[in-house]
């Protein structure tokens, strides 16, 4: 009541429904976000089209459908656990460690001895007094000397500059299209400690799937429910818009898949 009060406030001042006003708040909402989707695909040479849209927190599967419709995507993933699903990953995540040292080098002037060094230093800073159990791993950022920006590569045991420069040069090529007749220097080092995951237990809770049932003309006990229909989950709200069907899936959650 509190909302229909509200958006009949905004509504007689803009001259238009509650229904109108309320649908243009969500798009401009939609807009917003698909804004920064498209930077993330398209302005990176990624054609949203052919991925999956994954709607997680609590406004996630709320707004999922129009994000994809303005993407021109048909398929979105809500997960199980879709509101608490950072959190949920943040409880299952092993602990890990990062440090960055500055290592600014030639690439041709280095050896593999001064790399092992540095990494080592930097390693045994990272694991303290208790880090004995978590397992490195090591990248090098480098560059065309020149350059404005830095790539990662990965390090293995006895890496040299001369390695560490022709993977550079592929992972250039890789990502960029191209590489230079030009020398290549690292910046700096990364090394990562990761350990195993924690020991989580969930208590038995229902799948988003036996849960659907909270829906009031019962349409999702087939676990497959066409829009347009709003379906309260455990932890978020999940709308269907028309021309969009939602399947419960055996894992929890839901696929939802349009014509497109």
């Amino acid at each position: 009541e509190r909302a229909r009060s509200a958006m009949q406030m905004l509504a007689t001042r803009l001259g238009v429904s509650p229904h109108r006003a309320s649908h243009a708040l969500i798009h401009t909402a939609d807009a917003t976000m698909a804004r920064a989707l498209r930077r993330v695909s398209v302005e990176r040479g990624i054609d949203p089209r052919a991925a999956t849209l994954v709607a997680f927190g609590g406004g996630g599967p709320l707004h999922a459908c129009g994000l994809a419709e303005q993407l021109g995507m048909t398929r979105i993933l809500v997960p199980p656990f879709a509101g608490v699903l950072s959190a949920v990953g943040l409880a299952l995540a092993p602990e890990r460690r990062d440090g960055l040292a500055s290592f600014l080098v030639q690439c041709e002037s280095l050896g593999a001895n001064t790399v092992e060094k540095a990494v080592v230093e930097l390693t045994t800073a990272l694991r303290g007094n208790d880090g004995d159990t978590l397992k490195a791993r090591g990248w090098a950022r480098a560059r065309y000397v020149g350059q404005g920006y830095e790539l990662e590569v990965p390090l293995a045991a006895g890496d040299d500059g001369a390695g560490i420069a022709r993977k550079f040069a592929a992972v250039h090529a890789q990502r960029l299209g191209f590489v230079l007749e030009r020398g290549v220097e690292c910046v700096s080092l990364r090394v990562s400690l990761a350990g195993e995951r924690w020991p989580v237990r969930f208590a038995r809770v229902a799948r988003d799937g036996e849960l659907a049932n909270d829906v009031d003309d019962g349409r999702a006990m087939n676990r497959t429910i066409a829009g347009p229909f709003t379906v309260r989950l455990p932890d978020a709200t999940m709308h269907i818009k028309a021309g969009w069907t939602a399947r419960a899936l055996g894992m929890g959650g839901w696929m939802v898949e349009g014509a497109g």
